[in-house]
């Protein structure tokens, strides 16, 4: 098969643009006032860790000077479950997808050239 240059130039320019208007369409929705829209949109861009709050909890709770030792009984399965979270719990937000499909794109590019 014969690669055509700039068949191949056309297809990676149409991909930048359709990567732009995207851009756009959630800068657009971000601003609007409607809340139905915002709070889901917020997630996207603030995405939760419950994971790493669990474990700060459990170290708290484990370096906790006590007798009994009951917050190291409490504290360090806190810290297993908190790693345990991490791993279903990415943290991936809008910014990190916008990073990788610009990294997608100018590899292509460079294949391109």
């Amino acid at each position: 098969m014969v690669w055509n240059q700039s068949d191949n130039v056309k297809k990676v320019n149409v991909a930048v643009d359709s990567l732009k208007n995207k851009v756009n369409l959630y800068a657009g929705l971000a601003n609007l006032n409607n809340s139905g829209i915002k709070e889901p949109l917020k997630t996207l861009i603030h995405a939760p860790s419950p994971g790493k709050k669990v474990s700060k909890i459990g170290w708290v709770l484990f370096w906790i000077p006590e007798p009994t030792m009951v917050s190291n009984a409490v504290g360090l399965p806190m810290v297993a479950a908190g790693k345990v979270l991490d791993r279903y719990y990415s943290g991936t937000t809008i910014k990190h997808v916008g990073e990788e499909a610009r990294k997608t794109l100018h590899s292509l590019e460079e294949f391109f050239k």
